[in-house]
């Protein structure tokens, strides 16, 4: 994916010449704007979702009105000054090298979800709690949708948000058909950048506990088409609507933008393992790779991740052992059950509550 880059400056010339070596030299790795007219961009920035702003240093542009998913930088003479009106500096006639670091340095230094997050700090948004893991049949899913019905039956207004292409959310909840669509017109409006506040409540559907959730959408590529753009623009809206004071995020695990996205908006991350030792091998790696990008990124995800045992046999599952992550305990596994039933038993066992209840405290 090609970072979008914009420059706003009054010299067209040296934006024109900025532009010609930038696409030159790193056409594969960036999409580069340039604009004279400060409107003209601020509607580029929200219109083609740029994530690195540029300004010249006489263009009048409050940063703090720049939308929290691009991060943003002032063009200045001097190439010694490293900050101006609060935001990182780049010196106008630095060599393009050095430029196209700058412009990497601004996009990997912003985590999109998480900065949204630190300049909305409002305790009403929307908390979002995320279940993932790196193996397969470890029941994260099961384990994701009891928790939401743990919400809803402590009073709380949860959705459940299935990001898994190929996982069935009516396998796990139950509702009888309503023909308010599925997940592929969520998918649509997004596409759209269409406002989310009225498909939240026109598509999502209720069960019984008051769990809302979305149909599955008809084809497994509808989810896939959601890149790391949709995503952020998927999770700003769900922080900010007033319907859901929870939404619980089932997505398989990976460490590509989309999903470090995710994990970044999230407010606690769920990792779920069956204690058998090739899923706890693949947890324990996936935890040490989570710790590396922390550290090369700046950001905190390992932090809000905690591991959670779920399927646990007596016979072939076990802890793992100097754990970097706090354990929530286990839930045994249950036997010819269906996933329903099994939603059901877990629901039941009361092992999740405690973890609702640090949010209700």
């Amino acid at each position: 994916m090609r970072i979008k880059v914009a420059i706003l400056d009054r010299d067209l010339e040296y934006l024109e010449r900025r532009q010609s070596f930038l696409t030159n030299l790193y056409g594969q790795q960036l999409e580069v704007l340039v604009f004279t007219d400060p409107q003209a961009a601020m509607a580029s920035v929200e219109r083609d979702r740029i994530r690195v702003l540029i300004i010249g240093e006489h263009i009048d542009v409050n940063p703090d009105t720049i939308v929290p998913t691009c991060a943003c930088a002032f063009l200045v003479e001097s190439s010694q000054i490293a900050e101006f009106n609060g935001v990182r500096a780049i010196g106008r006639h630095i060599p393009v090298d050095e430029f196209y670091r700058e412009i990497t340095l601004l996009f990997d230094s912003v985590s999109r979800a998480a900065q949204y997050r630190s300049k909305h700090p409002d305790e009403s948004a929307s908390k979002i709690v995320t279940f993932t893991s790196p193996a397969g049949g470890v029941g994260t899913t099961s384990a994701a949708v009891a928790f939401t019905r743990v919400l809803a039956l402590a009073g709380h207004r949860p959705l459940y948000l299935n990001l898994d292409p190929f996982q069935q959310t009516e396998d796990f909840l139950q509702t009888q058909p309503n023909g308010t669509g599925s997940f592929h017109d969520i998918v649509f409006a997004i596409k759209e950048r269409r406002s989310l506040a009225t498909q939240f409540e026109a598509r999502a559907v209720s069960d019984q506990y008051g769990v809302r959730f979305f149909s599955s959408a008809p084809l497994a590529a509808d989810v896939n088409e959601l890149n790391a753009d949709d995503l952020i623009y998927l999770l700003e809206q769900v922080i900010n609507q007033n319907t859901y004071d929870f939404t619980v995020v089932d997505i398989p695990f990976a460490l590509s933008e989309a999903e470090r996205n995710v994990f970044n908006a999230s407010d606690r991350i769920i990792w779920v393992s069956n204690g058998r030792h090739t899923v706890n091998n693949k947890i324990t790696r996936g935890l040490e790779t989570l710790s590396v990008v922390d550290e090369r990124e700046d950001t905190h995800i390992s932090a809000k991740t905690n591991l959670l045992y779920n399927r646990f046999s007596s016979k072939l599952s076990s802890r793992i052992a100097d754990l970097p992550v706090p354990e929530l305990g286990g839930i045994n596994r249950f036997e010819n059950a269906t996933e329903l039933q099994v939603v059901d038993a877990i629901v039941a066992s009361g092992r999740l509550s405690p973890l609702a209840g640090e949010f209700s405290s």
